[in-house]
């Protein structure tokens, strides 16, 4: 008999995988789950923990009655397709260089594909901006944006291509990144602005994770103080095919 363990409800750890010995628990549980082989027999599964006492659980292997128990194989889907499945209807712009009002040295950190990272402007609201230069006059339809404390706060934002006007909104409050749509313009300097006081309050009827974080910790809310910081995760400019 084959054991597969999987772990329920905390971290995954090196001592939980298939075929494991010991096991973890959380609050004294875990799971087994067995794959026995086509033979009929007795399965005896005991646990044992230093200061407690061992239990032990027999359970009844059925063979199949015949070949036709066994679950059926289809491979009327032929083979994995030569050319892809799916369609891509939007590129990556990236930008060749970035710009800020305040902390220029950290705004890279907005487009390195590393949420452990940000860029925040200094509080002062004629500071908060940030530019990325594309390169090249080209038309962006799309950013993409996680901003500190996603769920909780509200940025009241300006987005301009050359000096020109693309999106001006409050960003929505999510669960991680928003999509805001431009106006297609065409330009090389895309430019975000703070127009207006941040300010915090749950989006989403004061979520508690389970991990028990606060909700600030959760989003980097306490990273970058309300009011006039424009904080960044991550930015992704986008165009259509």
């Amino acid at each position: 008999v084959d054991a597969v363990t999987q772990y329920a409800g905390a971290n995954r750890k090196d001592d939980n995988y298939i075929l494991a010995k010991t096991l973890p628990v959380e609050g004294g549980v875990n799971r087994v789950a067995l794959r026995s082989t086509l033979a009929a027999g007795k399965v005896t599964v005991t646990a044992t923990a230093e200061g407690l006492k061992p239990a032990t659980i027999t359970l009844d292997a059925v063979a199949p009655a015949s070949d036709a128990a066994l679950l059926p194989v289809s491979l009327a889907r032929g083979p994995t397709p030569a050319t892809p499945a799916f369609k891509v209807r939007r590129d990556t712009i990236k930008p060749v260089k970035i710009l800020a009002g305040a902390n220029a040295d950290t705004a890279g950190a907005t487009t390195d594909d590393d949420e452990t990272t940000h860029w925040a402007s200094d509080g002062q609201l004629a500071n908060a901006w940030i530019e990325y230069d594309l390169g090249k006059p080209q038309v962006a339809d799309e950013v993409v944006l996680k901003l500190i404390g996603w769920r909780l706060r509200s940025y009241p934002l300006r987005i301009t291509m050359d000096g020109q006007v693309v999106y001006e909104g409050e960003a929505p409050k999510s669960l991680g990144y928003v999509t805001l749509p431009l106006k297609p313009v065409k330009g090389s300097r895309l430019r975000i602005a703070l127009t207006g006081a941040t300010a915090d309050r749950d989006g989403f009827g004061k979520i508690v994770e389970i991990t028990g974080a606060k909700a600030g910790f959760d989003t980097g809310a306490e990273k970058v103080r309300a009011g006039g910081a424009l904080g960044i995760i991550e930015a992704e400019i986008y165009k259509t095919r």
